[in-house]
């Protein structure tokens, strides 16, 4: 998935044209389907979920407290106790697991300390795509998560409301 060189100001009809925060939107919401689907139900992974929604609304002011707040950056560590289980459970191989955990973190992280390239956010997108694809879970749709696109900001601000709507969809 390669950006265009030009993103179109109408609804987004490839994962280029989105901002990052948008991006993150569809892989929440395609990462949320992806669970139900194989029964992948822990609070470990809720918690991210919950944590990685919240970065579009963080300041340069609460960046630090969200940064620090991060329950799984990677699995270099131990994976939590309620991970480990609830991925024995599902069926699902854990390195398949991680891949999509690792993709879904990525998404927003692989260009916060570097220099935000859109086809970092578009790599990580594509690598939970594949994995949930597997799964019979296609990437979400772009077109709800309209209203913050790449060229408008390439992180992406969404206001207060985009995000509820957004939020929205995922739980739909």
């Amino acid at each position: 998935m390669r950006p265009r060189e030009q993103p179109a100001r109408v609804p987004p009809a490839v994962y280029a044209d989105p901002s990052v925060a948008a991006r993150q939107a569809v892989g929440l919401l395609t990462f949320r389907r992806w669970r139900r689907v194989v029964g992948l139900d822990c609070g470990s992974l809720e918690t991210l979920e919950e944590h990685l929604w919240q970065r579009a609304t963080v300041e340069p002011t609460t960046f630090d407290a969200w940064y620090r707040a991060h329950p799984l950056v990677t699995f270099d560590d131990d994976m939590p106790d309620d991970l480990r289980r609830a991925v024995a459970v599902s069926g699902v191989d854990q390195d398949e697991a991680e891949a999509a955990i690792d993709a879904l973190v990525e998404i927003t992280y692989g260009g916060l300390f570097t220099g935000l390239v859109s086809e970092t956010s578009l790599e990580s997108l594509d690598a939970l795509g594949r994995v949930t694809t597997r799964h019979g879970v296609p990437l979400a749709d772009p077109a709800p998560f309209t209203g913050s696109l790449w060229v408008d900001d390439a992180w992406g601000r969404p206001d207060a409301a985009t995000l509820r709507r957004w939020r929205d969809v995922v739980w739909r």
